[in-house]
């Protein structure tokens, strides 16, 4: 058995290369709804990981972060779980159109103001 040398000792990290591997294969031929529903799957259970973390992680917060930047990460993880359900359902019958749900929600996450800044 081989290791993937991208995810060096952070394999929680490589859960995202065999779908988008996936996706990748399948996209615009007969698997592509398999595709889709694997990587929007696996998106939502990244997008549910990540607010668990975000959520002990405000725990333990020093008292001088800024409150602006808090609630502006709460705001944008807020939309991550119905999105990213959304989205799963949606390429169940449109996987083109789940795509773009995901694209769309990446896109959101790489704006400025959802980190505060």
């Amino acid at each position: 058995m081989t290791e993937d040398p991208s995810c060096g000792k952070t394999s929680g990290i490589c859960i995202t290369v065999f779908p988008t591997a996936l996706i990748a294969r399948t996209l615009g031929g007969p698997g592509e709804q398999i595709g889709v529903v694997v990587y929007a799957a696996t998106f939502l259970a990244t997008t549910l990981a990540f607010n668990v973390l975000w959520r002990q992680g405000k725990l333990v917060l020093r008292q001088d972060a800024p409150p602006a930047a808090v609630q502006a990460i709460d705001r944008s993880y807020r939309l991550g779980p119905p999105l990213s359900v959304a989205a799963l359902v949606i390429s169940f019958v449109f996987p083109v159109l789940g795509l773009a749900v995901i694209t769309g929600l990446l896109i959101l996450y790489l704006l400025p103001r959802s980190t505060g800044t």
